[in-house]
């Protein structure tokens, strides 16, 4: 398995106050770690809320870890008070691998107050999150935006 990846142009994020939602979107190898720290940061700007609902876009990625390093993360996020909180994450996945990890952190999340989802597509995100028309439009638009990004952890905090 990767020790190390590049930490450039691997992880981008928005913040949606107004749909009480954050997109992170993955490109490239990603390990666990390169997860926790995008969390770690998201949970420090001033417009974040850890019961936002958080769409994991995993399209553009190749998860480098195994199953076994999903229990760091669910160790991490019980542990780490800033980001617990009750919410949806959907996963959004293109590959047979990031489907079976995403499958299997719902399975064994234990207590963690996350309501978690696998999905192909952000039509499918969308409607279990219940979106309105006008936040289908704006959520899909920044997911589009940081797709096509090449700066990383570039946060804009924007208020409509």
């Amino acid at each position: 398995m990767h020790n190390r990846i590049p930490k450039e142009n691997n992880v981008n994020y928005k913040i949606i106050p107004s749909c009480n939602i954050i997109i992170e979107q993955y490109n490239g190898p990603i390990l666990m770690q390169d997860i926790i720290d995008i969390k770690k940061e998201i949970s420090i700007q001033s417009n974040y809320s850890p019961n936002f609902n958080v769409i994991m876009d995993f399209e553009h990625s190749d998860l480098v870890f195994d199953s076994s390093k999903l229990t760091d993360y669910i160790l991490f996020a019980n542990s780490y008070n800033k980001i617990y909180g009750k919410r949806k994450t959907a996963f959004l996945t293109s590959t047979p691998n990031e489907v079976v990890l995403t499958t299997i952190f719902g399975l064994i999340k234990g207590d963690l107050p996350i309501d978690s989802n696998t999905f192909s597509t952000f039509g499918a995100i969308a409607s279990w999150f219940g979106l309105s028309p006008s936040e289908y439009e704006q959520i899909e638009s920044e997911l589009k935006k940081l797709k096509n990004k090449n700066t990383p952890n570039q946060n804009t905090p924007q208020e409509n």
